[in-house]
């Protein structure tokens, strides 16, 4: 720059040429070598891309299928627990209305349905007992035993109730019937002894008589 401003041109192309023309020869060659550096790590840094994108598409395939068959073998499971406790309570239902009182329900938990599933046991429990109160009581009145008396009155409730004050009007009813009946027994019974003392009378007037008549 000197040199060209002092108007030696020639001398100042002469020094670039001999002194920077190597250097800007030797940095395009390291450029060049750069570049052709840069497009073979580009090609192997693609290729291994591929590899890896090929690899990762293939590794998350894999991983959606057995997220896939995780989740169909979760939701049978879930199925299962969910719809076990319902099949159960269904069959007890059933049960009492086919007339089988002897159910039993197994399942046990926190949830709704183990809500409902201890309501149907408290109702089974409950018609478990009343019925056969119902058998008893009525076995015992047919007996002739009317002094007989509910076991499970604590059961009797709700529409459950009318059922214990019906068996007790029966019962009354029965024990009045059976009063009157015992009345009239004694009153027939009285008749007949007051028509056997008048026979007996008029056995003996007869018997009178006839010893007049023989005398």
């Amino acid at each position: 720059m000197e040199l060209a401003a002092a108007n030696k041109i020639e001398e100042a192309l002469k020094y670039y040429k001999e002194e920077y023309t190597p250097y800007v020869d030797e940095t395009i060659a390291l450029l060049d070598q750069v570049g052709t550096n840069a497009s073979k790590n580009a090609e192997t840094q693609y290729s291994t891309s591929t590899i890896i994108k090929n690899v990762i598409t293939v590794i998350l395939f894999a991983i959606a299928i057995i997220s896939l068959l995780i989740t169909i073998y979760m939701s049978r499971i879930l199925t299962k627990i969910l719809t076990a406790p319902i099949y159960e309570i269904e069959a007890a239902a059933k049960s009492l209305v086919e007339g089988n009182l002897q159910v039993s329900i197994d399942y046990e938990s926190e949830d709704e349905y183990g809500v409902l599933a201890d309501s149907i046991k408290k109702l089974v429990s409950m018609i478990q007992t009343i019925i056969p109160d119902i058998q008893y009581c009525l076995g015992e009145m047919a007996d002739g035993n009317f002094a007989v008396k509910s076991k499970a009155t604590d059961f009797y409730i709700g529409d459950f109730n009318p059922i214990l004050i019906a068996m007790r009007g029966i019962k009354q009813s029965m024990v009045e019937v059976l009063t009157q009946i015992s009345e009239a027994s004694k009153q027939v019974q009285s008749g007949a002894q007051n028509m056997a003392q008048g026979a007996q009378g008029l056995a003996e007037g007869a018997t009178d008589q006839a010893s007049s008549v023989e005398e």
